[in-house]
C-alpha cells in the first residue's frame, strides 16, 4: 500500500537526506526508517576506536549541556561520468561522496540509579528521530513541534543502562540539532555503551549501510531525472524487494529514452514478476487507461483509495462521461491532499467538459498547463458564476496552503458575486497593502467606483501607478476616471475670484492663476509628474495665442477646458489623441484649465535627476501662484538644488510618504537678458535629485521594461562610453556609422552595445536615436541622402524593415511573440508603429504593394454622453516577411490576442475583437467594438457636437509641421483610406446636414460629405490620401498649410439638433 503511494510521488527539491528521511517517516510500514536509524546508531555494540577516527567522531560528551553532535555521515550522491546523458550507458554509474547534505548522529548511554521519570527535549528544524532502549520516543513527523522547533516528551525509565541515539538532518539555515534529558538527578550520561553490553541488533554497520546507501543513491537519481542510473541502483539494492519493484516501475514509466515498445515490454515483465502490491495494481490501471481501456482500469482501481488512484479514477470517469462519479473522486482526492494542485487541475478539466467552457478562458495551452496551477479551478468556477463552490475551494486553500497574495483577486471576485460588501472592502484593504500583485484589474476598479466612488478609486490607482508607471492598462483606467472627475485638485471657484491683479491687460495677454507641478516617486525611482495650470485670458490677443494648444510627446491628458464667467464649460473640438487641441469661443475674462501626466520612465541619467528644473516664473505669461510638490518615500534621500531666492519647503509626513511643497506668488516673466543679469530675482527654480543606491539602480534596470527614446539610459551609456563630449557631433556621426556597419555582427559589439542589445532594443531605434542626438531627422535620409553632408550615411529604403511584420493601416504588427505588456510599442521606419520589438538581423521585405483601407463604423448613443462604436475594417495589400513566417503561419488565437491588445491601447479599455479573417491573397477583415465616454459636447441648448471620429491620422503631430525644416522631408507612409461613419442619434435628435468639403494638392487630397437620412440618421464619408514622396525644403510652408487644412477637415465635429 505504501509503496504504491510512493510510485508517482513528486519528490520535493530539497536536500537528498531530507528527501529520504521525509519519505521514510511518512510511510513507516516500509521499515526503511527504522532499519536506517538502527544501522546508523549501532546501539550496544562495541565499536573500535579507529572507527570513530575514520568517521571523525569525538569521544567525549558533556553532561550538563545539550548533548552535542558526536557523529556525522555523508549521504552519497551521483557523479555521472562521460557517455550517454552525462553517464556511461555500458559501465555502472560512478558513485561519489559529498558531505552535504549531512545526517547528524548522536549516541550515548543514560545510567539511572533507580526508577524515575525523565523529560526529553529535542530540537531539530528538519526531520529527526530519537531512540531510547531501541524504541522510537520522539519524531518530528509524529509529535507537534513548537515554533522554536522543540519537541518534549516525558518517559518512565527503570534502573540500569539505557542506550540513547538521535538522528536528525542538519539544516543549512539553522543550527545543528540537539537533545537533552531533564531528570531528578539519579541519571547520568556516558559517551558510549559499555563494552559488555550485548548487541540488541547484532548487525555490523558495514552490511546494512550498503543497502541503505544504494537505495539513497537510487532515490536521488530518480528525483534528478536520471532514470537509467536509478534502475541500476534499484537492481543492486535488491530485485526481489517490493520497494525496489515500485520505484523501478516509476522509473520505466518516466524514462524518455525508452521507445513505447520497449517500455511496454519492460512494464509487462516487471508486472508479471511483481507480487500483489498496490503499486502493481495502480500501474496496471494506468497502463490500461493510457491504452484507452478506461472501464478495465476502473476495475483495477476499485480496491484502491490512495491519492494517485483517486486522480486516475476521476480521469477515467471523465473519459467515460460519468461526471458525477468523476467529481466525487476528485473531491475526495482534494480532501485527502488539499495542498496538491493536480486534483484542482483535474477538477478544472472536468468542469470545462461539463459546462462546455471555451478553452481560451482556461488557458490550458499556456503556463497553467505547465504549472498545474491550483487557482485554475476557482477562476473557472467564478467564470461560470458558481461563487459558492469557488468560495469552498478558496477556503480550503487558505487553510492548507501557504498564503499567496494572488489569491486575493479570486476572493474579491467571490465576495462581489455573493454580495458580501464587508468582506470585499477588507480584502481590498489587504490587496492595497500588498502592492497589487499581478497588476491592476479593471473589475477591481469598477468595484471601487461602485462602492467608494471615483475619488477613492483614483487615489488607489495613483498609488499603484507610482510603483508601476509602465502599466498601460492601469494608466488608461486612471485617465478615464480623471477625465470625468467632477472637480480638479485646485478649486476653480477660488481661482475664479482671482482677477490677476497686479498684471495689466495692456502689458500681458494672459496670466497664470496657478502653475503647479507635482512629482510622485516610489522607492525604486519610478513615478510620474502631473502638470496643472489655470490661466485667465486678459485680452483678445491672449485668446488667439491660446486657441491652439500642443502637449508634450508622452503627455497623458487629464483635463482641458475653458470656463466662462457665467460658469459654462467648453471643451476642445477634437479628441485628446491628436497632437494639438483647438479651444472654442475663447474670449476676454475666460479661464483656461490644463492638466496632464508625464510618466517618469526609469533612471535617466544615472544621477537620477528627474526632468528639467521647475521654473516658478513661466516664460510666456506672468504667474500669480506657482507651486512645486514633491512626494517621496520617507526612506528615500532627496536633494533639492535651488536657484534664486526660493523659500524653504514645507514638509508633511503621511503614511510613510514625505511631501515637500515650494510656493511663490506674483512672478513676472522678464526678458531673457534680465534673467541672466539678475538670476536671484528672475531665475527662481528648484531641481530635485534622488540619491539611489547601486542596488536600487540595478533593480530598476532589471525590472522595468525598456523605454525607447533619445533620453533612455541605454543611449546615455552608449554615448558616454564612446564620446568624451556629448556635444561632439562628429563622434555621434562615427558611432552611427559603426552601428550601421555592424548591423548584423553582434559578436563584434563593444560592451556598451551589448548593454543596449540585452535590453531588447531594436537596432533601427538605436540608429534613429543616435541621429537624434546629432539633431538629424532620420526620415529625411530616405529622400535625399546627398544633402546630409559628410560623412554621408546611407540607410536602407523603407522596404528593408528589420521586423517581420503585418502592415495594417497605419500600424505594422510584429507577429513573432506576444509576451510584452499590452500597448508596449516602439517606432520603426516609414512611419510604422511596431508592436513587440525584437532584435533581429536585417531582412528584405517585398516591395510596398498597393494598399487600401476601408472603415465602416456605426455609432450608437448609450445615454450620459457615452457612445458605442461598431467597426468593420478591411485592408488590402498587407505585408508579411519572408523567411521568418507569414501571418498564416501563426495561430488564430495568437493573432486575435495581438489585435485585441492593439485595440485596447489605441482606443479605450474594454475594446472587444468580434471577428478576424485573413488570407495571404485576400483582404484582412476586422470587426470590433468599443465604448467611448463623453463623446458629445453641448453647443447651445439645442445642439450636440460629436468630438470622437474614427479615426484621425493626427498628421499635425506625426509630421511635426510647426518645426522649421531646412532639409527635405519624407512623409510617413499612409495607405489611401475611406471612412464611412453611420450616426444613429438618441431619441428626439437628428443629425444636422453639412456642406461638402474637399481639398486637393500635389501633397494629397481629402473629401468629406454628409448624407442625412429621413429617419434622422447621418452617413459621414471621408476619403483621405497622402502622397508618399519627398517634400523639398522650399515646399515646406505650403505643405504645412495643406496639413493644417487637411487636419481641420478631417476632425470637424458633426452636429446633432433637436
Amino acid at each position: 500500500m505504501a509503496a504504491s503511494r510512493l510510485n508517482l510521488l513528486p519528490i520535493p527539491n530539497s536536500s537528498l537526506a531530507r528527501k529520504l528521511t521525509t519519505l521514510a517517516a511518512r510511510y513507516p510500514e516500509l521499515s526503511l526508517y527504522e532499519k536506517g536509524l538502527k544501522c546508523f546508531a549501532a546501539m550496544g555494540k562495541p565499536v573500535p576506536r579507529g572507527w570513530f577516527s575514520r568517521l571523525g567522531l569525538p569521544s567525549r560528551v558533556e553532561m550538563s549541556r545539550p548533548l552535542p553532535v558526536v557523529g556525522r555521515h555523508a549521504f552519497f550522491q551521483l557523479r555521472p561520468g562521460p557517455g550517454h546523458n552525462g553517464a556511461s550507458s555500458v559501465n555502472p554509474p560512478v558513485w561519489g561522496a559529498r558531505d552535504v547534505p549531512v545526517a547528524r548522529f548522536t549516541r550515548a548511554v543514560l545510567h539511572c540509579g533507580g526508577r524515575t521519570r525523565v523529560l526529553i527535549e529535542s530540537h531539530a528544524h528538519g526531520p529527526g528521530v530519537l531512540f531510547v532502549d531501541g524504541s522510537k520516543v520522539l519524531s518530528q513527523d509524529r509529535f507537534s513541534f513548537s515554533e522554536e522547533g522543540l519537541a518534549r516528551k516525558s518517559i518512565l525509565l527503570g534502573a540500569g543502562d539505557h542506550p540513547v541515539a538521535l538522528l536528525a538532518l542538519e539544516d543549512a539555515d539553522h543550527s545543528a540539532p540537539w537533545f537533552r534529558v531533564v531528570s531528578s538527578g539519579t541519571c547520568r550520561f556516558e559517551p558510549s555503551p559499555p563494552k559488555k553490553t550485548p548487541a540488541p541488533f547484532g548487525a555490523a554497520p558495514g552490511g546494512p549501510l550498503k543497502g541503505l546507501s544504494l537505495l539513497t543513491r537510487a532515490l536521488h537519481a530518480l528525483s534528478a531525472g536520471q532514470y537509467f542510473h536509478a534502475r541500476h541502483g534499484l537492481r543492486l539494492y535488491g530485485s526481489a524487494k517490493p520497494l525496489s519493484h515500485c520505484f523501478e516501475l516509476y522509473a520505466i514509466s518516466r524514462d524518455p529514452s525508452l521507445t513505447p515498445l520497449a517500455r511496454r515490454a519492460l512494464l509487462t515483465k516487471i508486472l508479471g514478476t511483481t507480487p500483489s502490491l498496490e503499486c502493481k495494481t495502480l500501474f496496471q490501471a494506468r497502463h490500461l487507461f493510457e491504452r484507452g481501456r478506461s472501464a478495465r482500469a476502473l476495475e483495477h482501481l476499485s480496491s484502491l483509495n490512495t491519492f494517485e488512484a483517486l486522480l486516475l479514477k476521476g480521469a477515467a470517469h471523465r473519459r467515460l462521461k460519468h461526471y458525477s462519479l468523476a467529481r466525487a473522486a476528485l473531491n475526495e482526492a482534494i480532501k485527502g491532499s488539499p495542498a496538491d494542485a493536480r486534483a484542482y487541475y483535474g477538477a478544472a478539466l472536468l468542469y470545462r467538459e461539463m459546462e462546455q467552457v471555451q478553452p481560451e478562458y482556461m488557458l490550458l495551452r499556456n503556463a497553467w498547463l505547465l504549472r498545474q496551477d491550483s487557482l485554475l479551478l476557482p477562476r473557472l468556477l467564478i467564470r461560470m458564476g458558481k461563487y459558492a463552490e469557488a468560495d469552498l475551494y478558496l477556503t480550503a486553500m487558505d487553510k492548507y496552503m501557504p498564503f499567496s497574495p494572488l489569491r486575493l483577486w479570486e476572493r474579491i471576485a467571490v465576495a462581489r458575486g455573493l454580495n458580501l460588501e464587508d468582506r470585499e472592502m477588507s480584502l481590498l484593504s489587504q490587496l492595497r497593502k500588498g502592492g497589487f500583485p499581478g497588476g491592476i484589474a479593471p473589475g477591481v476598479v469598477d468595484l471601487l467606483v461602485a462602492r467608494k466612488g471615483k475619488s477613492q478609486a483614483t487615489g488607489w490607482l495613483e498609488s499603484y501607478l507610482v510603483r508601476h508607471p509602465g502599466d498601460i492598462e492601469a494608466m488608461n483606467i486612471y485617465l478615464f476616471l480623471r477625465v470625468s472627475a467632477p472637480e480638479p485638485r485646485e478649486s476653480i471657484d477660488t481661482l475664479r475670484k482671482e482677477k490677476g491683479s497686479g498684471f495689466s491687460s495692456r502689458d500681458h495677454s494672459a496670466v497664470f492663476l496657478l502653475n503647479e507641478t507635482s512629482i510622485r516617486l516610489s522607492s525604486l525611482g519610478t513615478g510620474y509628474k502631473r502638470i496643472h495650470r489655470v490661466l485667465r485670458i486678459l485680452n483678445e490677443k491672449g485668446a488667439d495665442e491660446l486657441g491652439e494648444i500642443e502637449l508634450p510627446e508622452d503627455a497623458k491628458l487629464l483635463v482641458l477646458r475653458s470656463i466662462k464667467p457665467d460658469g459654462s464649460v467648453f471643451y476642445p473640438l477634437i479628441t485628446p489623441q491628436k497632437a494639438t487641441h483647438t479651444m472654442r469661443n475663447l474670449a476676454t475674462g475666460d479661464l483656461l484649465e490644463l492638466e496632464y501626466l508625464l510618466p517618469l520612465s526609469g533612471i535617466r541619467p544615472l544621477g537620477a535627476w528627474y526632468g528639467d528644473p521647475h521654473y516658478f516664473a513661466h516664460g510666456a505669461f506672468p504667474t500669480v501662484k506657482s507651486r512645486l510638490i514633491v512626494t517621496t518615500p520617507d526612506a528615500m534621500k532627496v536633494e533639492a538644488i535651488t536657484t534664486g531666492s526660493v523659500p524653504s519647503s514645507t514638509l508633511k509626513n503621511q503614511k510613510g510618504m514625505i511631501t515637500r511643497t515650494y510656493t511663490l506668488w506674483y512672478l513676472d516673466p522678464a526678458q531673457e537678458e534680465l534673467r541672466a543679469f539678475n538670476p536671484r530675482r528672475y531665475r527662481k527654480s528648484v531641481r530635485i535629485g534622488v540619491n539611489l543606491t547601486p542596488a536600487n539602480l540595478a533593480k530598476v534596470l532589471r525590472e522595468l521594461p525598456p523605454w525607447y527614446g533619445h533620453h533612455s539610459l541605454e543611449m546615455d551609456l552608449l554615448i558616454d562610453s564612446s564620446c568624451k563630449n556629448r556635444r561632439d557631433r562628429s563622434c555621434v556621426y562615427r558611432l552611427a556609422r559603426w552601428v550601421q556597419e555592424n548591423i548584423s555582427q553582434d559578436a563584434s559589439g563593444s560592451s556598451p552595445w551589448r548593454t543596449f542589445h540585452s535590453r531588447r532594443g531594436d537596432r533601427t531605434i538605436l540608429l534613429r536615436d543616435l541621429l537624434h542626438h546629432a539633431a538629424i531627422d532620420s526620415t529625411l535620409l530616405y529622400a535625399r541622402p546627398a544633402r546630409m553632408g559628410k560623412p554621408n550615411l546611407r540607410l536602407p529604403s523603407p522596404t528593408h524593415l528589420a521586423l517581420p511584420l503585418l502592415r495594417y493601416g497605419t500600424t505594422v504588427f510584429d507577429l513573432r511573440s506576444a509576451f510584452l505588456a499590452p500597448g508596449q510599442m516602439a517606432p520603426a521606419f516609414a512611419g510604422a508603429m511596431a508592436l513587440e520589438p525584437r532584435s533581429l538581423k536585417w531582412i528584405r521585405l517585398p516591395a510596398l504593394g498597393p494598399q487600401r483601407q476601408e472603415i465602416h463604423a456605426t455609432l450608437r448613443f448609450n445615454g450620459e454622453g457615452q457612445g458605442t462604436f461598431h467597426i468593420t475594417d478591411e485592408t488590402t495589400g498587407f505585408l508579411s516577411a519572408r523567411r521568418l513566417g507569414t501571418i498564416t503561419s501563426r495561430s488564430r488565437a495568437h493573432i486575435e490576442r495581438v489585435f485585441t491588445r492593439y485595440l485596447m491601447h489605441r482606443f479605450y479599455p474594454g475594446a472587444q475583437l468580434l471577428y478576424l479573417t485573413y488570407k495571404k491573397s485576400s483582404p484582412l477583415r476586422l470587426e470590433y467594438r468599443f465604448t467611448a465616454p463623453s463623446i458629445t459636447t453641448p453647443s447651445g441648448n439645442r445642439q450636440l457636437e460629436i468630438k470622437t471620429i474614427p479615426f484621425p491620422w493626427g498628421l499635425v503631430r506625426k509630421f511635426a509641421i510647426y518645426k522649421n525644416r531646412s532639409q527635405d522631408f519624407l512623409p510617413h507612409f499612409l495607405p489611401p483610406t475611406t471612412t464611412i461613419l453611420t450616426i444613429i442619434p438618441p431619441r428626439g435628435w437628428k443629425v444636422a446636414s453639412e456642406a461638402s468639403l474637399q481639398v486637393n494638392s500635389r501633397f494629397g487630397s481629402l473629401s468629406r460629405s454628409m448624407k442625412v437620412i429621413p429617419d434622422g440618421r447621418g452617413v459621414l464619408t471621408i476619403k483621405k490620401v497622402i502622397a508618399y514622396h519627398a517634400v523639398k525644403a522650399s515646399e515646406w510652408p505650403a505643405f504645412r498649410e495643406f496639413i493644417k487644412t487637411f487636419s481641420d477637415y478631417e476632425t470637424l465635429s458633426p452636429t446633432m439638433v433637436r
